[in-house]
This record gives structure tokens, C-alpha cells and sequence, in this order.
């Protein structure tokens, strides 16, 4: 062989090692811009996953004041209730014969009170 083949051949081994190291370095920025957008998607995600969590604690604390809501209503029912009966039997000791039940009265309201709730 004689000295430019050698030469051609080294040059194409130098060109050949010239590619790979500039698909490399494409590769390496490549993979840094990915990087970037996973930390920003991450990063996204844990803001949701920290909204998310505040609105769970929220709806915890909604339903607990509507267990609340519907054991005072509860009560107020059984309070009707029971002045219903106070009331009907104060009635049937006097002389008035058109009785109305109280809870009746107020059943309507009752129901779109707990509807509301």
C-alpha cells in the first residue's frame, strides 16, 4: 500500500469518529431537553397532586359539616315532632275538633331544607 491510501483511510476513520461524536452531542442535548420537560411535568404534577390533596381535606371537612348539618336537622325533626304530640294532646283536652299536626305544617320546609343540605 502506498502512503495516500493510508492517509484516505485514516481521514475516513477521522471523518467516521468527527460523525459519531457530533451524533453524540445531539444525543446528550437531546436527552437534557428531556430531562427538562419530565422535571417540568414532575413538578407540574406535584402541584396538582398538592391541589388535590388541599381540595380532598376541603371535601373531608364538608362532609363532616354535613353529618353535622343532618343530625342538627335530625334533632330538629324529632323536636317537631315531639312538640306535635305535646301539641295534639293539649287538643284532644279541649273542645277544638279541627287538629293540624305540627310536623305536617312544616314537612314541606323540612324537605327543602335537607334538599338544600
Amino acid at each position: 500500500m502506498d502512503y495516500e491510501e493510508y492517509y484516505y483511510n485514516a481521514k475516513s476513520r477521522y471523518e467516521n469518529a468527527c460523525g459519531q461524536i457530533n451524533t453524540y452531542e445531539n444525543k446528550i442535548v437531546d436527552y437534557e431537553s428531556q430531562k427538562s420537560r419530565k422535571i417540568n411535568i414532575i413538578n407540574e404534577l406535584k402541584a396538582e397532586l398538592k391541589n388535590n390533596k388541599e381540595a380532598l381535606e376541603q371535601v373531608g371537612k364538608i362532609i363532616n359539616n354535613k353529618d353535622e348539618l343532618d343530625n342538627k336537622l335530625n334533632q330538629v325533626i324529632t323536636d317537631t315532632d315531639n312538640a306535635d304530640d305535646c301539641y295534639s294532646s293539649m287538643v284532644k283536652l279541649s273542645d277544638v275538633t279541627n287538629v293540624k299536626k305540627i310536623s305536617n305544617a312544616f314537612e314541606e320546609e323540612i324537605s327543602k331544607t335537607k334538599s338544600n343540605l
